[in-house]
């Protein structure tokens, strides 16, 4: 199935080569529901957590001063959250993690099956101790087979511009820890 909006190929482009984190995400397709101004502002709520838990501690000082105990603090409040989270994840059972690559104007993901509809909400479970999903507007855009399922690639559609902003800035933070990961791996 290939959806031949003419806007499409240049949407396509982009989600092929901008900026993306690409991992291994929950992801699930519930066709045909609509994205409500409720959503929207679950949706910026969302990545303001994760935004929260994706910040890196201060390194700690060897002198053991007030530095180090902030840093201290920091790394018990993290396994803390990392735990509650892990408790309602575990009362609320997530899709399997699916790889994933997410831009700031779509994505892309594969399955094991073809999604039903064009249009819809996806949504993401972008941090293991955010217990609720990132859930966005989409339109599926190609969907295309591959060994053991498809490829499905989905444009955002009318996003707040506030959301949307959120959005890029965390596709943009996620891509740049990517980036230094597999530098740090090459050393």
């Amino acid at each position: 199935m290939s959806h031949s909006a003419p806007v499409a190929p240049a949407l396509l482009t982009v989600i092929e080569t901008a900026p993306a984190a690409v991992q291994a995400l929950p992801l699930r397709w519930r066709p045909g529901a609509v994205f409500s101004a409720v959503d929207a502002a679950d949706a910026q709520r969302v990545l303001a957590a994760v935004a929260a838990l994706d910040e890196r501690p201060p390194v700690a000082c060897e002198d053991g001063g007030l530095e180090a105990e902030v840093a201290r603090l920091h790394q018990k409040m993290q396994l803390l959250m990392e735990m509650v989270g892990g408790l309602l994840r575990a009362q609320q059972p997530v899709p399997p993690a699916l790889p994933v690559r997410l831009v700031a104007g779509g994505l892309r993901w594969s399955d094991r099956q073809k999604p039903v509809g064009e249009r819809g909400l996806v949504e993401l479970w972008l941090h293991s101790a955010c217990p609720e999903p990132l859930c966005l507007p989409v339109q599926l855009l190609m969907i295309q087979p591959e060994p053991g399922g498809v490829r499905i690639d989905a444009a955002f559609e009318e996003l707040p511009e506030t959301l949307a902003a959120a959005l890029e800035k965390h596709v943009f933070l996620r891509h740049r820890r990517e980036l230094a990961e597999a530098r740090q791996l090459r050393r």
